[in-house]
């Protein structure tokens, strides 16, 4: 079923936001995560800017993580379905390596239905990553994981960027605001971890060791 969570470029973007978080080369936070929606974006780029991230930047930093959340409106019958868009960049070498597992999840409000998700990425070889499902609630929101980290041949590869796209749906038009929550969990420590997952919406993880988080957030119409 991933024929549906695939982007199409006819269907109506209804709202759209992009979240930052900075990192040393120890991959530990820089500063305090910065987020601009649409507009702020584009007036950005507009002053002449090549990323809006450069610009917001602290003075010291070595990479940062881009998240970025977008709605796009599906009119296909028989119910409504708004295409979740989640997609996530890290500019370099999250941080050291490790065996650790970084996970993504996406929530929303309303107990609008799930009909389709899915998660993929890349190393920076071009090789896929190994995201899987990992956690969800049923009507409010769902995650992936994979490892951050790959050996192959005498060589290391990290996590470069990646998509979690889901599709929900309701049987018809409420024309109610909902709010959708994009989160990114960015680990260091090979524990196992688990996301969960509430109707406000939002979305935590457990343990919380060693653990960074960035949220894209932005509400749309149903």
């Amino acid at each position: 079923m991933q024929g549906r969570v695939i982007a199409d470029a006819s269907k109506r973007v209804v709202s759209y936001t992009r979240s930052y978080l900075y990192f040393d080369r120890s991959g530990n936070p820089v500063g305090a995560p910065v987020s601009m929606d649409a507009s702020e974006i584009l007036a950005t780029y507009e002053r002449g800017s090549a990323s809006p991230g450069s610009v917001l930047a602290p003075d010291v930093y070595y990479n940062y993580l881009t998240l970025t959340v977008s709605v796009a409106y599906d009119t296909d019958p028989p119910h409504y379905y708004w295409d979740i868009t989640g997609s996530w960049d890290w500019s370099a070498p999250p941080d050291p390596y490790n065996t650790s597992e970084d996970s993504i999840g996406v929530a929303w409000a309303n107990g609008l239905s799930l009909f389709d998700d899915y998660g993929y990425g890349y190393f920076n070889n071009g090789s896929l990553m190994g995201w899987y499902p990992s956690d969800g609630a049923a009507n409010v929101g769902t995650g992936w994981s994979a490892r951050e980290w790959k050996q192959c041949c005498s060589s290391t590869y990290f996590a470069n960027w990646g998509y979690l796209l889901a599709t929900i749906y309701w049987p018809s038009k409420r024309y109610q605001p909902t709010d959708v929550v994009l989160k990114y969990f960015h680990t260091k420590t090979s524990l196992s971890y688990s996301l969960s997952f509430s109707a406000s919406p939002s979305i935590s993880i457990t343990p919380t060791t060693d653990v960074w988080s960035l949220v894209a957030r932005t509400t749309f119409t149903d």
